[in-house]
């Protein structure tokens, strides 16, 4: 009966550190080459709502959020609010906002974008390769901040109040970068 139990915490404990490692990331970067340097961002195909495929490339010439979240990720739903924000604020500057949902059917994140009224565009990553191209930290949500030649100015881990001081300047940076 004991033997049941310490088994059970051990089990709990493991899941309790996995959950935690792919909601806030690890902070470091993976054993993996992923590819990704200041010189360019990796070319991704880009699947809307809609069923429309882009890739990032047809954003050259644009000041990009790429943003990489879960609906189920407490985190991500908290950053959602402040990328609304800076997304009405600096779009008119040529700032868009790329939200690549990862592992999502198209009807749960449909749900949550229409529920909350964002209109920032939104894409589907159902199997994960785009985010396994940029994959990081190994958590979500994960931010890269791309200029308009499509070079990564920043990558950031983690959720963010976008409308910190702070962060209006690394958005503002980005569009006179480029």
């Amino acid at each position: 009966m004991k033997v049941k139990r310490y088994l059970y915490l051990i089990i709990i404990v493991a899941a309790g550190f996995i959950t935690a490692s792919l909601v806030l990331g690890s902070g470091r970067r993976p054993e993996k080459e992923t590819g990704i340097t200041a010189e360019h961002a990796p070319e991704i195909e880009l699947t809307d709502l809609q069923g429309n495929i882009s890739m990032l490339s047809n954003y050259r010439g644009k000041a990009l959020l790429l943003n990489f979240w879960a609906t189920w990720c407490p985190p991500c739903r908290y950053e959602k609010p402040f990328m609304q924000q800076i997304y009405d604020e600096y779009r008119d500057e040529g700032f868009v906002i790329l939200a690549v949902s990862v592992r999502e059917d198209r009807q749960t994140v449909q749900n949550y974008i229409d529920n909350h009224g964002y209109n920032y565009p939104v894409f589907l990553d159902t199997r994960g390769e785009s985010f396994s191209v940029y994959n990081q930290s190994g958590g979500i949500p994960q931010t890269y901040l791309i200029d308009r030649r499509g070079r990564i100015h920043s990558f950031i881990s983690g959720a963010r109040d976008w409308t910190a001081p702070e962060n209006r300047r690394l958005i503002e940076e980005l569009l006179r970068t480029g």
